[in-house]
């Protein structure tokens, strides 16, 4: 089932005022993309039936290695079975698969289709602060000497950091290029559906305290 949001919290498209009586419903962008994928099965039905594009087995093999090699922290559902696909695509499901394989980057079809499915998003450790501590050995810090000897005239400790920032900066760099592809997605599909698409309500830097989005707004 598609969630779509309340008719009042947004202005009516000049489609919708031709028409009062059947006004277009909202929905966020990224719950458009987790009904096309994960209700309606659009990237199995459109390859079952030759009507859609899909990257090749290779690259969706890749890019599963890498969510499940905890690259960008996440898990990913099964493929589905084809058992359970609805026989018949539903109009708007079609269009949003279709507009995210001929517009998107075969990375970002990826990332879109697998937590589409999954109703996921990729990990951005929110939250997350990187520690730095000091490498033991031996029970005690592991550090430098000038003379080594006799451990004395310290020049430093040697540290590690947990968890490593090129893996934060990386993961962050994922989840980035993910909302980026919703938004352009959004915009493309821009009077092509039955709704008035919107969002991603979700923040493109989560892991940034008090953000400031492109109105002014915290």
């Amino acid at each position: 089932m598609l969630i779509t949001k309340d008719k009042s919290a947004f202005e009516l498209s000049q489609d919708s005022i031709t028409n009062p009586r059947n006004p277009r419903k909202v929905v966020d962008i990224e719950e458009l993309v987790r009904w096309t994928y994960q209700d309606q099965q659009a990237d199995e039905l459109t390859r079952r039936s030759g009507r859609g594009a899909w990257p090749s087995a290779s690259l969706r093999s890749n890019l599963l290695t890498i969510e499940r090699n905890g690259l960008i922290g996440t898990q990913i559902d099964g493929d589905g079975s084809l058992s359970y696909a609805h026989n018949d695509l539903d109009q708007d499901a079609e269009i949003t698969h279709e507009t995210i394989c001929s517009v998107c980057e075969p990375l970002e079809v990826g990332l879109l289709i697998e937590h589409g499915r999954a109703g996921s998003r990729p990990d951005c450790f929110d939250g997350v602060q990187v520690k730095a501590c000091a490498v033991m050995h031996r029970g005690r810090p592991l550090i430098e000497y000038l003379d080594p000897a006799n451990k004395r005239k310290p020049i430093y400790c040697h540290v590690a950091y947990d968890p490593e920032p090129e893996h934060v900066e990386f993961v962050r760099e994922i989840y980035v290029l993910w909302w980026d592809a919703l938004s352009s997605l959004r915009s493309e599909l821009e009077g092509k559906t039955g709704y008035e698409v919107i969002g991603p309500e979700v923040p493109r830097s989560p892991w940034i305290k008090n953000h400031v989005d492109n109105a002014g707004k915290v």
